[in-house]
């Protein structure tokens, strides 16, 4: 005798067994099963791509975040270079004489230990 939701098969000593919906014999059983594998393709699939979606929005924000401190970053660098410059034209007006002869006493340095 059948249950709603199952099938009866015969076990090998000719007993009826009731065997789960899905899981009989035959076409009908082999498209139920297909179509469980096919839905738990698509959960893992879902799954998986919800876990990529994650892992590129955080790859996006750090790359921001990167992209932010290297524009800083440029930015303090080119600042300084100019305050550099203007301090060495500061001192070059001040004190001409003085940083010729650094730069003479410089040159002579390098041109004697060029030559060796």
């Amino acid at each position: 005798m059948a249950i709603s939701g199952s099938s009866t098969t015969t076990a090998s000593g000719g007993d009826p067994v009731d065997a789960p919906a899905g899981r009989g014999t035959g076409a009908a059983g082999a498209q139920t099963l297909a179509q469980r594998a096919v839905l738990g393709a698509h959960a893992a699939v879902d799954s998986v791509a919800r876990k990529v979606e994650s892992a590129v929005d955080l790859f996006k924000s750090k790359a921001a975040d990167t992209a932010e401190s290297v524009t800083d970053g440029a930015e303090r660098l080119a600042s300084a270079e100019q305050q550099a410059v203007e301090t060495v034209r500061t001192a070059v007006r001040e004190h001409p004489l003085l940083l010729l002869g650094v730069a003479l006493a410089g040159g002579i340095v390098i041109g004697r230990l060029w030559s060796r």
